[in-house]
């Protein structure tokens, strides 16, 4: 036998959705603003190296917050696998070491193919 869900009564001004902005939350002030094409790439170029549209970029500057320089790309599968190889391997190693168990493994051997594939990584740019 199918139960029949009932819908729970709503109380009285309780809306779904996001909350209203309070009035100093709001953007009501446009900024318009003209650029020469050199402006506007640089503008363009230095929001996307922080990772933002440039009206955020512009409001963080606005802000006195320093836009992060960073970005990531994505990585070369390769050398996730690479790397997940070798933390696979520094896993099995502090098992066996906090089961007080023998190492088959070197720790040394593993830390030389990690430096291997840093030093390979370094000369490949």
């Amino acid at each position: 036998m199918l139960r029949q869900i009932e819908p729970q009564p709503r109380s009285q001004g309780h809306r779904l959705g996001r909350p209203k902005k309070c009035h100093t939350e709001k953007r009501l002030r446009p900024l318009r603003l003209f650029l020469n094409n050199d402006e506007d790439e640089k503008l363009l170029r230095d929001a996307d190296t922080a990772g933002m549209n440039k009206h955020d970029y512009v409001r963080s500057l606005i802000a006195g917050q320093a836009p992060s320089a960073v970005r990531f790309d994505r990585a070369d599968p390769r050398e996730l696998l690479a790397l997940n190889s070798i933390g696979n391997l520094l896993n099995q190693i502090a098992r066996q070491l906090n089961a007080g168990n023998p190492l088959r493994l070197s720790v040394a051997g593993v830390l030389q193919m990690l430096k291997d594939h840093l030093t390979e990584k370094a000369l490949r740019g």
